[in-house]
């Protein structure tokens, strides 16, 4: 692949450029995976809210979560744009952090989507990076273990938007923690009324 087609598919759109910089203003320099997964947030946020996703990335199912791969081929190839800078970064997952460089930042979005943008900064933004991939991938509970790394399509819908849920993610935390296989654990069969004994479970 030549340079300037790498160039080409680095290159973020104005709408996915004007959310990472309005990411970029509410946080400061972003590391690689805040950058490559709170637009995904974004947009299932904006899906609910507006009915439309915002920042429009291609949402990808990696290994470690939710990718916008846009953004991760923006920063492998280190493209330039008046807007942005790479920085160097020890601890961040590639080594680089991605800073405001001045230019125009987010004339391109409106203020209900800046309203948006702002909230996924403020509820996600400041969450530590590994535990934001878990955030991600349990957006997208129908992906099994071997479906990470796939770069299948990540879910926008409103289950999708339903799963950051406190409840939801607490919920995925727990059966994570637990060994289902242990027999010693299990009830007593469920025969032909399921309904019923799952309100015997609540009830207990």
């Amino acid at each position: 692949m030549s340079r300037g087609q790498q160039s080409e598919q680095a290159r973020l759109s104005p709408k996915l450029a004007a959310v990472l910089a309005r990411l970029c203003e509410r946080l400061g320099p972003l590391y690689t995976t805040q950058a490559v997964k709170l637009p995904y947030l974004v947009d299932v946020v904006g899906n609910h809210v507006l009915g439309r996703p915002i920042a429009g990335g291609t949402y990808e199912t990696w290994e470690h979560g939710v990718v916008t791969r846009e953004i991760f081929r923006f920063v492998k190839h280190e493209d330039s744009a008046p807007v942005f800078r790479l920085e160097k970064h020890a601890f961040s997952e590639s080594g680089k952090r991605i800073a405001l460089a001045g230019g125009p930042l987010h004339t391109s979005l409106t203020p209900k989507e800046l309203e948006v943008v702002d909230f996924v900064a403020q509820e996600y933004g400041r969450m530590p990076v590994e535990q934001l991939g878990h955030l991600t991938k349990r957006l997208n509970t129908e992906v099994g273990p071997d479906g990470w790394g796939t770069n299948r399509r990540a879910a926008m819908d409103e289950d999708a938007y339903l799963r950051l849920s406190p409840d939801w993610q607490e919920l995925c935390e727990r059966i994570a923690g637990e060994n289902l296989d242990d027999r010693s654990r299990w009830s007593e069969p469920i025969q032909e009324n399921p309904k019923a004994h799952f309100r015997r479970a609540l009830n207990g």
